[in-house]
This record gives structure tokens, sequence and C-alpha cells, in this order.
């Protein structure tokens, strides 16, 4: 395979096409071109300087929430264990399979790369924030009606994915989808309801 990939890498450089697989305008899943740059007051701080004295004070899914302990944690671990969200699963604790994708200051995150500090001053969206009160979101219906969902345990990453590229192409191309699927894996499907549930989703 590292045989054929770089063949296939300098015949691209060979005749200047190397730029043709990536795209102009690439998802970014941070939500859309119009919203304003986060007001996040605790962006650059070290977690370190979190401690009894200081405590992380942050908004989940619209309530505020205040730790008085945790800061020593990853941001997934400290919405699982100290905030009581289980929603938010761990697969790899790698940043490798996006089942802890969440919104933080509306840009999608893999929580068990960020430290719990850079939860305080933020606004956290998981997936049990997704839907309105008893309301689901477009995407969690979508994912039901298609069968899109089988053990279940990518489904929150998938979700809060899917949600974000909506919001920042509202009628995605199939290749758009796939690209913004690219950190979210699931070991149980071939992602074909995946991705036929995103695109109802979008109709609707």
């Amino acid at each position: 395979m590292v045989g054929v990939l770089v063949k296939r890498l300098l015949r691209q450089l060979r005749e200047g096409a190397e730029q043709e697989a990536v795209p102009q305008q690439p998802v970014l899943l941070w939500g859309r071109p119009s919203d304003p740059p986060s007001s996040h007051t605790g962006a650059g701080q070290p977690s370190s300087v979190y401690g009894p004295d200081r405590p992380i004070r942050t908004r989940i899914n619209g309530r505020e929430y205040t730790f008085a302990s945790g800061f020593d944690k990853s941001l997934l671990r400290l919405l699982r264990e100290e905030a009581g969200l289980i929603g938010t699963k761990e697969g790899c604790a790698e940043g490798e399979c996006g089942a802890c994708t969440v919104f933080l200051d509306g840009k999608a995150v893999m929580a068990c790369l960020v430290p719990a500090g850079r939860a305080d001053g933020a606004e956290i969206v998981t997936v049990e924030g997704l839907g309105q009160g008893d309301r689901l979101h477009p995407v969690q219906e979508a994912f039901i009606a298609d069968g899109a969902v089988q053990c279940g345990y990518c489904t929150p990453g998938f979700l809060m994915s899917a949600a974000k590229l909506l919001e920042e192409r509202p009628r995605p191309s199939r290749p758009e989808i796939a690209q913004a699927l690219t950190g979210n894996l699931c070991r149980c499907t071939g992602y074909y309801k995946i991705v036929q549930a995103i695109e109802d989703a979008a109709r609707a």
C-alpha cells in the first residue's frame, strides 16, 4: 500500500495535479460562515490555573455549570464524570474515532483532545442538547427513520458532525458529506445508511 501511495503521489507531482484532490472550500464543521467569532474568555490559559480557588465556569446545553474538580481531566471526562452527561462516548481517547464529538464555541471538536480548562467561559453543546426539548434534531429523526443506528456507540459523534455539517452546508453534496465524516468511525456499517440519513435530513 505504501508503494502504491508513493507512486501515485509522485505521478501527481510530476503532472502538477497534486491539488486536484484538495477541495477548494473544505468542510470545516465550524458552523455558518456568518456566525460571530467566539467570545470565549478562557482561551490560551493552561488548565493548571484552575483549582478550588478558581473553578471552571461554563455553559453546557444552555445550562450554567461550575466545576470545583476535574481540572486535570479532558473535556470528555469533565462532561461524563463531573457533569453527568454520558451521551458523549469515549472510543479511542486519541482523536481518531470521533465518538466524543461535541460543539465548543460553535465548532465541532473531539472532546478527548481538549483539556477541561478550555471549557471555562465557553459554550458547549453535547448530543443531549442537540434537539429542542422533546423535539429531535432533523438529523436524529433521519437516523431513526433510515436505520442509521446499529450498536449506537458511534452515533452521538456522527449526529454532532452531521448537524454541524448541515449548519455549514444546508445542501451538502455526497463528497462533502463523506469529507465531513472523515473524523468519525463506525465499526458496524458501510456508512451507506448514515450518508442517506444526512441527505434526507438536508432535504427535510
